[in-house]
């Protein structure tokens, strides 16, 4: 199989083996260096040579929504809430505040929109639905959603 150079995505990045066990031969890769010894890690690991190159959320924020709609197409948003924990503990073990306390309203505003057409697109025609995201919020403030 030929090697392919270059790294898809920005770092910081996450490199894994396909086919492996347990996370043998994973990590996460901040620079050029890192990821070609993570990388030989992971190939080496791999039972098919072939490793899986992710983008890291390290440092990213979650937010969650919790919406209700009704027949008629109203929603609302109940509350937003946001994970005290860093991303990565799962949100049932996560220190959580109500309401979110780090978004601006334009954050808030587009989370809401997003939310709203999600509750749509998924069919939710009667009752509630919660609503996570991962986010990261450059020192500009634009928030991204994933």
């Amino acid at each position: 199989m030929p090697r392919r150079s270059g790294c898809p995505g920005r770092l910081p990045g996450r490199r894994a083996p396909l086919l492996h066990d347990g996370g043998l031969g994973s990590g996460v890769a901040f620079n050029d260096a890192d990821l070609r010894r993570i990388a030989g890690a992971g190939l080496a690991a791999s039972r098919t040579t072939e490793v899986l190159l992710e983008e890291s959320i390290l440092g990213w924020k979650e937010y969650e929504l919790e919406l209700m709609r009704d027949a008629a197409d109203n929603v609302v948003v109940v509350c937003s809430i946001e994970n005290v924990d860093p991303v990565g503990v799962h949100t049932g073990d996560s220190v959580t505040v109500a309401p979110a306390l780090t978004l601006t309203d334009r954050e808030l505003q587009r989370l809401r929109d997003i939310g709203i057409a999600v509750i749509r697109e998924v069919g939710v025609d009667t009752g509630g639905c919660n609503i996570s995201s991962q986010s990261t919020l450059p020192p500009a403030g634009s928030l991204s959603l994933r």
